[in-house]
C-alpha cells in the first residue's frame, strides 16, 4: 500500500504532466536518509550530489545534498 504523501506526489505529478512538464526535483541534505527513502519509494531516483551547498544556521556546518527527480508518467519523454 502507497503511503499517503505518495499518493499526493502521484497526483500533483500527473496535473503537472497535464501542464507539460516532464519531472519534479527535490534536494535533500544527505544526512537525511529517511526523506531519501522515502522520495525513493514515491518514485524518486538520484542523479547526483552537490557538496556542501547547504548550511546550517544553527550549527554553522555545511552539508552536502542529494539531486532527486522523479520524471512524469503523462508526459512521452524521448
Amino acid at each position: 500500500m502507497k503511503r499517503n504523501c505518495c499518493i499526493s506526489i502521484e497526483l500533483f505529478s500527473v496535473r503537472l504532466g497535464r501542464r507539460r512538464f516532464s519531472a519534479l526535483y527535490s534536494a535533500i541534505i544527505k544526512e537525511n536518509e529517511a526523506s531519501i527513502q522515502l522520495h525513493k519509494k514515491c518514485g524518486f531516483r538520484k542523479i547526483g550530489i552537490r557538496e556542501k551547498l547547504a548550511k546550517m544556521k544553527s550549527t554553522g556546518k555545511w552539508h552536502d545534498v542529494v539531486l532527486m527527480e522523479r520524471r512524469s508518467t503523462v508526459i512521452d519523454i524521448e
